[in-house]
């Protein structure tokens, strides 16, 4: 179920979200009712859920003045192999989807890998409300892009990681669905960071009907895939609009 944190920067409810998928993640989300959370640590980005690079460089200096040994700070900071930051990357999934009022032809391009594929679009407060079938506890917030030479996160809270990455993914403008699975281990009574591991993403129940507000077909398809969209949301009872994308249509009358 979605749970707000201060940590996680919201956005208007009302505000259009999309997420670009080829057909056959698509016809999974319909099929298992469930959005797919994916690893941190397998994720593209070595950045994800790691500390700044300026606040490596604090952290050293800071050491060499106390005259400490490098180890606390390198455990603190995730760069030792058993650190606590190395461990929770590998307990934590995530669900990108895209900030916009409008289609964007950088994320057609960017997310699908080929012409068959659709634009789920909905809402900052469908996308929290879709999640009450969960047992998992769900964060949603924006993205805070960084200079990472320059700018530090918060210690605070290790959260602050999953929510920050580096100025070059600006163009993402990503809201983000956090989940991290932390077992509880029932004899020492405390987190078991070990079998917290996922070593595969994670299936996160939700309410179809509630997420999907309008699906966009890919502006690249054939003209019959539409109806191949429309058929199959029919299946699975889900009475949305489906838009053929126009993005490369041209219309003169427009201009006239």
């Amino acid at each position: 179920m979605y749970t707000e944190h201060t940590v996680f920067e919201s956005i208007a409810k009302n505000k259009k979200i999309w997420r670009y998928i080829d057909f056959t993640k698509f016809v999974s989300l319909l099929d298992s009712k469930a959005l797919y959370f994916s690893n941190v640590d397998k994720l593209n980005d070595p950045y994800e859920g790691r500390y700044t690079k300026a606040n490596i460089d604090e952290f050293k200096q800071l050491s060499k003045k106390d005259n400490t040994k490098n180890n606390a700070f390198e455990t603190i900071l995730g760069l030792t192999e058993n650190s606590l930051i190395r461990k929770l990357r590998e307990c934590t999934v995530i669900n990108c989807w895209h900030i916009n009022s409008d289609e964007s032809a950088a994320m057609w391009s960017l997310y699908l890998k080929s012409n068959e594929g659709v634009a789920i679009q909905s809402r900052f407060q469908k996308l929290c409300k879709c999640f009450e079938p969960a047992n998992e506890m769900i964060h949603i917030g924006k993205v805070r892009y960084m200079d990472y030479n320059k700018d530090f996160i918060n210690f605070d809270n290790t959260y602050r990681t999953y929510i920050c990455k580096r100025k070059c993914f600006e163009h993402e403008k990503e809201l983000r669905a956090f989940h991290q699975n932390l077992v509880i281990d029932s004899k020492q009574k405390r987190v078991n960071l070990n079998k917290s591991i996922l070593k595969n993403g994670k299936f996160i129940p939700v309410d179809i009907n509630e997420l999907i507000e309008k699906v966009y077909v890919s502006p690249t398809a054939p003209i019959w895939f539409k109806d191949l969209v429309i058929s199959i949301l029919k299946k699975y009872y889900v009475n949305v609009p489906v838009i053929y994308s126009k993005l490369y249509s041209y219309n003169d009358k427009e201009f006239a």
